[in-house]
């Protein structure tokens, strides 16, 4: 509640802070967190590596989170894991950069459900999941692999696989999108663009997936002649540059 005299905020106030909370963690976290390098450290030559192997968002009682290799030495080092490893309430981007994306994701959604239908924010949150693409192909801790100092492989958390980030950046959007062409003709635009950004070819194979996605969702609402004529001249751009 506000006090006399004093303004309310915009009713998507909280939708453009959390954008832009979102956007500045995201940037600002590494993929191999640093609260894993104690782990990397106490794996002592008679260890081989350490293999951090849960793959689900929702740890459930009796999941295994890390094997050791050699399992015999598992007490030797079982501490340093579970101080290294924090089991909470909530994702944290500090052990989960995949959370970064989600939240991104969650605030393009909410932007264009039909109490809100703010274009701008959706827009905006495309535009942001293709840099933090970017940036994640980029990065050199994506195998998740962390090696000492003699190049031997002591730690092997969860990897980050492009073609599973591009799924989970654009498919909520463009469901999403299916009735507001103008968010759908930026997704294809954008998708057309990270052809010259990402070069693998099972990275621009999700991204053609997309494309075809885009326009069959779109498509299939049956949008107005001018708008389908712009959403028809972007997926073919689009698929154009994903296929050189």
């Amino acid at each position: 509640m506000t006090s006399p005299g004093e303004r309310e905020p915009p009713k998507d106030w909280w939708l453009e802070n959390a954008f832009r909370i979102a956007a500045f963690r995201l940037r600002q976290t590494k993929y191999l967190s640093a609260n894993t390098i104690p782990i990397r450290e106490q794996v002592r030559d008679s260890v081989e590596f350490v293999r951090l192997v849960w793959e689900e968002i929702v740890i459930l009682r009796g999941d295994t989170l890390a094997t050791i290799s050699p399992s015999f030495l598992k007490e030797e080092i079982s501490r340093s894991i579970r101080s290294s490893v924090t089991i909470g309430r909530h994702r944290v981007l500090s052990q989960d950069v995949e959370f970064g994306l989600a939240q991104i994701v969650e605030i393009g959604i909410r932007a264009l459900s039909p109490a809100v239908n703010d274009t701008f924010t959706g827009v905006a949150c495309v535009d942001l999941l293709a840099e933090a693409l970017i940036y994640v192909t980029e990065n050199a801790h994506r195998s998740g692999r962390s090696f000492d100092t003699g190049g031997a492989l002591r730690l092997q958390v969860r990897p980050l696989l492009v073609p599973r980030l591009i799924k989970q950046a654009f498919d909520q959007i463009r469901q999403a999108a299916a009735d507001n062409p103008a968010v759908s003709i930026r997704l294809l635009t954008t998708l057309g663009r990270l052809s010259g950004k990402i070069t693998a070819a099972d990275a621009r194979t999700a991204l053609l997936d997309q494309a075809d996605a885009v326009w069959e969702t779109a498509n299939s609402k049956n949008p107005v002649t001018m708008d389908l004529e712009d959403l028809r001249l972007a997926w073919v751009t689009s698929r154009t540059l994903l296929l050189q």
